[in-house]
């Protein structure tokens, strides 16, 4: 059978996409609900206009989270996260997080995958 030694990777680093889960495009204003406790974000532009188009309370786009937004005023820019945007490259959306939340160059990190758009 197989080891299951691989469940504390998890711990030691994590792979945060830096692409909105709604549009499936590079985040320019990271947010997410202020009760949120996950590092992953949503566009701010992307999110207020699917929220206004349904009107109502939507469910946290993360996948896992199950919190309620009321409304742009529920949301919080993240500024660790608008940090990493501004100093990875363009072209980059998803970057490793160390157990502190410090972005790790590992560019020998065969198990995370980069996707690029163009």
């Amino acid at each position: 059978g197989e080891a299951g030694g691989d469940d504390k990777i998890e711990f030691l680093a994590e792979t945060l996409s830096l692409l909105c889960p709604i549009s499936m495009r590079r985040i320019v204003v990271p947010i997410k609900g202020k009760a949120c406790t996950h590092r992953a974000c949503f566009d701010r532009d992307t999110w207020a206009q699917y929220q206004g188009s349904v009107n109502k309370a939507v469910t946290c786009p993360i996948q896992d989270c199950k919190q309620q937004i009321e409304g742009l005023e529920d949301t919080k820019i993240d500024n660790d996260i608008s940090a990493i945007l501004k100093k990875v490259g363009a072209g980059q959306n998803a970057v490793v997080l160390g157990p502190d939340g410090k972005v790790e160059n590992r560019s020998d990190a065969d198990d995370v995958v980069i996707i690029d758009d163009d």
